[in-house]
């Protein structure tokens, strides 16, 4: 899923296509005139591999993995607002993943009526005020939020006042700058999370889902 032709969503996507066996990739269907963009788009062709453009409402079952799209309904050139978003349920493990869609389109999001509770959320746009409002917050419930940043950065991502807020929702924090790789492991009825700091794996608690 390249979830908006970001460079920084959809980079290496091509070396990817590449390296990995791939049925099909989902892009919003907004378009970029950057490199990165271009490659991908010629490694979907030359390695004959399925396209697709999801939209809000639609389901997939991947094998026992079931997903939901929750945004968007349609794409108008607005690449961060019309991201991909979904919601993955693997067992009774929920993940809500939104890309860079802001407070709107998560206000959207709720207004569809979709159920957002999920045990994993990734935050929107690397952890920045633009997204992640108090709303989707209690929609959502989560009791893990992940977000990717890069150390030091220059956007100043994560803002302080929605670690702030997650944290005073009950989740507990991961993010990329801090905790280095992150990965969710589950079965279905319990998921633990790995960080890898400097190449050594750090396994977490695992924990159960009532």
């Amino acid at each position: 899923v390249g979830t908006h032709p970001d460079s920084d969503h959809i980079g290496q996507l091509d070396q990817v296509l590449e390296q990995f066996e791939t049925g099909e990739v989902w892009m919003s269907g907004n378009v970029s005139t950057s490199d990165v963009f271009i490659r991908a788009l010629e490694a979907i062709e030359a390695n004959e591999v399925d396209y697709y453009e999801p939209r809000a409402g639609e389901t997939f079952d991947v094998g026992k993995m079931e997903i939901e799209v929750l945004h968007p309904e349609e794409v108008t050139g607005q690449a961060n607002e019309e991201s991909i978003s979904l919601k993955l349920a693997y067992g009774n493990v929920r993940f809500i993943m939104t890309g860079d869609a802001g407070v709107n389109e998560e206000q959207e999001m709720i207004g569809r009526g979709a159920d957002l509770d999920a045990e994993i959320l990734h935050l929107g746009h690397h952890g920045s005020n633009t997204s992640t409002s108090n709303a989707f917050l209690k929609a959502v419930s989560p009791e893990v939020a992940i977000y990717s940043a890069g150390l030091d950065n220059s956007y100043g991502h994560p803002h302080a006042e929605v670690l702030a807020a997650v944290e005073n929702a009950g989740a507990e924090v991961y993010g990329t700058d801090v905790n280095g790789t992150i990965r969710v492991e589950t079965d279905g009825t319990s998921y633990k999370i790995v960080e890898k700091q400097k190449g050594v794996p750090v396994e977490g608690k695992n924990r159960c889902i009532d």
